[in-house]
């Protein structure tokens, strides 16, 4: 026998016995092995041929062997990996699921996982592409590194209330996943924690987090609403960059320095709300965002960062709520805001605030408003100007320009002689009262429709209204998606399928899209894929990449074939198909 053919013999004899055996014992259709203290035991896998367990697993919290009884504790690593389980019921003497346990468990649909379990390890339930929702116990502090990643089918996670910490690729590329709620007790949102899931459409940042990593929702194409928390400090680099559809910021952080490094970059962000507990808006804030329309303002907010707003020049509506501004103005010259409004608090405006918005046709100050700085109106060519305030705010003589005398002056009638004998204000022309406080012209909410196309509703200004979004006779059809300026608002509909607004200062729109009933359609498919459709603007969320939308009008024409998942329709009614399901929308 030649040395090389002895080396090898040698080998296979050391090897045997690890090969053999895997496992200290089997009973019952799974495998153990002991663990070091012999008085508990782990679940192993039988070899490394994979096929250890098929069907339906019940995890039993003892296990007898040799006549000795063990308590179970432990998933051990890669203990079902690429197994062809369809469902786990692990019992509740298991503290630890280890690395890689259930890795590329393709079949497996249904997971219970009870709080005895306080550790869940890196790449767990990684490739289990068919599962379709977990529930992860209050006793897990941390989502370890990819525990979930490329669970393509995972649509919904409900998370314990003692999670620190997401980590790295935790939710990589989750397609479908459409409902999270990150609880209030996680600090940190880690590396890539949930890039590519692009069926997500909204997601809050709680007030404790105080850290998201590079790059965390990169590519989150579908996601459309963003609430930053109070206590966040450091946002990594492209943390939203590439979500093409995000529209709405709501800004709550109060210790931010300086905006993050290409955080929104590629995000068409058309709407900003500054939280009233935020003080100083950072650096850069919005810098050359040039897609940026509406933009709401805190009651607390003092000064604005070097270039918060630079480059902005497509602002068209501000409410103004900080209640006593000291800092520099933020707007950029060039702007030409048609609506500013003012909060129900502020007291003072400063000088030069809308100076030369000569677009603003209407002016609306709250009853709290005490003094109005020089020029903050000056070049403004008001049709109606409107003063709740029950003692005449303090003005100087270019507060207003002249041409804005002409415009009616509307005060409380309890106040008429002071605003009639006031240096100032007396020379307003026309003063007329309010009756009832309520003077605005009414603002309109379109309900888009796709068995009727586009309805109007008028609704009083500041004031909300309840509207009923699922028509009756959309044969064929079933309720898919409703959005409201955007944002979803399908799950909060009431019994009756009735929606109430918040109180509207401006138009809104209100978009329904339904989804074929028909018999032969999957259903499980036709909930994963969601259409939106919405000011002109179509969006398609959880189909695959690679397939193609055809587009039809009424009468059967098409008119778009794509595999765009995001595209504009001029307005009308439509009847959408992809991979094999139907919707139905108006523009």
């Amino acid at each position: 026998m030649t040395l090389k053919k002895q080396i090898c013999s040698l080998l296979a004899l050391v090897l045997m016995p690890i090969l053999s055996y895997a496992y200290d014992f089997e009973a019952d259709g799974i495998y153990y092995n002991i663990n070091s203290n012999s008085e508990t035991v782990s679940v192993t896998y039988k070899g490394f041929d994979n096929d250890s367990y098929v069907g339906d697993i019940d995890i039993p919290s003892k296990v007898t062997y040799n006549s000795k009884t063990y308590t179970v504790t432990e998933i051990g690593e890669r203990a079902f990996q690429r197994s062809s389980i369809i469902s786990v019921i692990i019992s509740n003497s298991v503290t630890k699921i280890c690395e890689h346990a259930f890795f590329d468990c393709n079949d497996l649909i249904s997971v219970t996982i009870p709080e005895s379990v306080t550790m869940i390890g890196d790449f767990a339930f990684n490739d289990c592409r068919d599962l379709p929702s977990i529930t992860i116990p209050n006793s897990v502090t941390v989502i370890n590194v990819g525990t979930f990643s490329g669970c393509f089918k995972l649509k919904s996670v409900t998370m314990g209330n003692s999670v620190t910490e997401i980590m790295y690729n935790a939710f990589h590329i989750c397609r479908a996943l459409t409902d999270i709620v990150i609880p209030d007790s996680v600090k940190k949102i880690g590396l890539q924690a949930f890039i590519n899931c692009e069926s997500l459409t909204s997601i809050v940042i709680p007030d404790s987090v105080t850290e998201i990593d590079d790059y965390a929702f990169y590519a989150c194409s579908g996601l459309n609403t963003v609430t930053i928390g109070k206590s966040v400090n450091s946002i990594g680099t492209g943390v939203f960059q590439d979500c093409n559809n995000l529209k709405l910021l709501n800004w709550n952080t109060t210790s931010y320095p300086d905006f993050p490094n290409a955080a929104f970059a590629g995000c068409p962000i058309s709407s900003v709300i500054i939280g009233d507990d935020v003080t100083a808006v950072p650096n850069d804030f919005f810098k050359d965002n040039t897609s940026l329309k509406n933009i709401t303002i805190g009651e607390q907010v003092e000064s604005f960062g070097t270039n918060a707003l630079a480059g902005c020049t497509g602002i068209k509506s501000v409410t103004w709520k900080p209640i006593n501004y000291t800092g520099v103005l933020p707007f950029p010259a060039g702007i030409t805001p048609t609506n500013f409004s003012f909060g129900n608090s502020v007291e003072t405006i400063p000088d030069f605030l809308c100076y030369g918005y000569s677009d603003i046709s209407s002016i609306a100050l709250p009853p709290s408003v005490k003094t109005i700085g020089d020029m903050a109106f000056y070049g403004c060519n008001p049709t109606k100007v409107t003063c709740r305030a029950a003692v005449p705010p303090t003005i100087s003589k270019t507060t207003f320009s002249q041409s804005a005398y002409d415009a009616p002056l509307f005060v409380y009638e309890s106040s008429e002689d002071e605003y009639l004998n006031h240096e100032i204000w007396r020379n307003f022309y026309d003063t007329q009262f309010l009756a009832g406080g309520a003077v605005e012209e009414p603002v309109s909410l379109s309900i888009l429709f796709p068995d009727r196309g586009e309805v109007a509703v008028e609704v009083p200004y500041n004031k909300t209204t309840t509207v009923k979004v699922f028509p009756d006779n959309v044969d064929g059809y079933r309720l898919s998606s409703v959005t409201f300026n955007g944002e979803d608002i399908l799950d909060i509909l009431d019994a009756d399928h009735r929606y109430t607004t918040p109180k509207l200062t401006a138009d809104a729109v209100i978009s329904v899209v339904y989804v074929s009933d028909q018999g032969s359609v999957d259903q499980t498919a036709a909930d994963s894929i969601r259409v939106s459709a919405s000011n002109g603007t179509v969006r398609i969320m959880g189909a695959a990449p690679e397939s193609v939308a055809t587009v039809c009008d009424l009468s059967g024409n098409i008119v778009r074939k794509t595999a765009e998942k995001t595209f504009t329709l001029d307005k009308g009614i439509y009847i959408l198909t992809v991979q094999g399901i139907s919707f139905k929308f108006a523009l």
